[in-house]
């Protein structure tokens, strides 16, 4: 696969795009003849590596993740199978779990619930009067 077999994007945000997904650093706000052969440089060296790991009878390893980007070793070594973008939103995907979010939403709708209609959960137990009534019952009228 080298760059003039494989068709590039013509727009910059598609190329932006694509230089996020090679895992190109500095990219964002690169301009067109910027990514052109930044894009295309990488594109090759990952041509060069794939024969060579063919030659080799193995396949290139990728990201556990996202199957796109190659795994860094800089994420620990339980994490090395990870590439450096996935690594990051496993960690807030995981501070998020910490969190404990669903409790926190629950107790945002029994707040919210409350809010709605005050009282509808326990009117059946504060009713004193008649039925279906949530008024105090009348004093016994004296004879």
């Amino acid at each position: 696969m080298t760059a003039a077999a494989t068709e590039l994007p013509t727009t910059v945000p598609a190329l932006r795009s694509l230089a996020k997904d090679l895992g190109l650093k500095g990219m964002s706000a690169a301009k067109k003849d910027a990514l052109v052969p930044a894009i295309t440089e990488e594109l090759e060296r990952r041509a060069v590596a794939e024969r060579a790991a063919a030659q080799a009878g193995k396949a290139p390893k990728l990201c556990v993740i996202c199957g796109k980007r190659r795994p860094t070793s800089k994420n620990g070594k339980s994490f090395n199978d990870q590439c450096d973008p996935c690594h990051v939103e496993a960690g807030w995907e995981n501070t998020h779990s910490d969190a404990n979010h669903a409790a926190v939403l629950a107790v945002a709708e029994a707040e919210r619930t409350e809010r709605r209609s005050p009282g509808a959960g326990s009117a059946s137990q504060s009713s004193v009067g008649r039925a279906g009534s949530r008024l105090p019952a009348s004093p016994e009228p004296v004879r």
